[in-house]
């Protein structure tokens, strides 16, 4: 039978502001339309070598025709390219280089030929670069990430997009004076473009002054990039700065508007239901660790956290069970461990207590929470 095949790309557009590319397949050709059109015989020559829009018209009019034929039957209405992603498949494509650095909304799609824009052909290295530093900036491999930057900058050094990545690469070597300089740059193609989105970038700096301590500059930070955009994050963070401060009341304020922002954000709803849990308002608290777990049933502090509280209203049997889970779902959250062991020590199950120190030991012989565990081992030998 004859091969008909759809392909397209919309990244370039959507994201770069250059063409797009749609492609159509049909028997031994491949037409692909754009900024400049390409027409294949793939029969002949598989490796896409030979262009023959000039010397095939008519047939690189037929499929252009075919794929403007397909495209109208098959659009869908009212599409938009961005979407809500879950925490762990958001980290697994930006692992893969495959999305933007700011995550912001890039727009409608229009499900029509279009030939406007730069031919994305035209940028292949520079986007093999960026992506490739992509990926290794989301593998926490910043070195690697910042020599396929530098050479990005070099030919366009105010590229924002760069630059979005650069700011990453600054905060995770430490270079934080660096960081908020590339902020303030991006801080002004934001004034003149709209691009960074400004709430994005004050919430970056809001972080860089946190890592350094700038309690109240990162507040402030924090509270003017709220004002332009609400952010679930962003009053989860206000809550955690409320909390160290002693400010209890003011941390409830700012976890429950988190979770008017994002029922769905369990950091905050473990949180609140840690808070209810110290106010003695135990049901409360349950009905938290509950609803956390139902929405983000593979968050592994949100199973910590109702181990511990399991524990304290001693359900110790219940709480090994979460903290076991904790530990399945992330093997190196030591204080999950070290929580294991104890609730087994107090249950005279001596035994399981030794394997978990044992297996901490090998993974981290040399963290507290080894140390700690330990210790108790001890305290409950002698």
């Amino acid at each position: 039978d004859r091969r008909r095949l759809y392909g397209e790309t919309l990244s370039p557009r959507l994201t770069r502001q250059w063409g797009e590319l749609r492609a159509v397949i049909y028997g031994d050709y491949k037409y692909i339309h754009g900024p400049r059109p390409e027409l294949y015989d793939i029969g002949a020559d598989p490796d896409e070598l030979n262009d023959l829009i000039a010397a095939a018209p008519d047939v690189a009019a037929d499929l252009e025709r075919r794929l403007a034929d397909y495209l109208a039957t098959h659009a869908v209405p009212d599409l938009d390219a961005s979407s809500a992603l879950d925490e762990e498949s958001l980290r697994k494509l930006q692992a893969l280089g495959y999305l933007q650095a700011s995550g912001e909304k890039v727009g409608p799609i229009e499900e029509r030929l279009r030939s406007d824009g730069d031919p994305p052909q035209d940028h292949a290295h520079t986007t093999a670069a960026y992506s490739q530093a992509k990926a290794f900036l989301f593998q926490n491999k910043p070195v690697e990430a910042r020599e396929f930057l530098i050479d990005l900058l070099r030919d366009a050094p105010s590229n924002v997009h760069y630059l979005e990545l650069m700011v990453s690469v600054d905060v995770q070597l430490g270079q934080l004076d660096a960081a908020l300089g590339r902020i303030e740059q991006l801080l002004e193609a934001s004034a003149a473009t709209g691009y960074p989105p400004r709430e994005k970038l004050q919430m970056q700096m809001a972080g860089i002054h946190l890592q350094r301590g700038q309690l109240d500059a990162a507040y402030d930070a924090y509270r003017e990039a709220l004002a332009i955009a609400p952010d679930a994050a962003g009053f989860y963070r206000l809550a955690q700065m409320h909390q160290a401060r002693g400010e209890v009341h003011e941390q409830k304020r700012f976890l429950t508007r988190a979770l008017d922002e994002d029922p769905a954000f369990a950091p905050a709803r473990i949180d609140l239901a840690v808070w209810h849990a110290v106010a003695g308002e135990m049901e409360q608290a349950e009905g938290l660790f509950a609803e956390a777990l139902r929405t983000q049933p593979y968050f592994a502090r949100a199973h910590y956290n109702f181990g511990a509280f399991l524990a304290q209203t001693s359900r110790l049997e219940m709480a090994a069970a979460r903290f076991a889970r904790a530990v399945t779902l992330q093997p190196d959250y030591h204080q999950a461990h070290q929580a294991l062991v104890e609730v087994h020590l107090m249950m005279d199950r001596v035994d399981d207590a030794r394997r978990h120190i044992r297996g901490l030991a090998q993974q981290a012989p040399d963290a507290p929470e080894t140390q700690r565990a330990r210790a108790a081992l001890e305290a409950f030998d002698g």
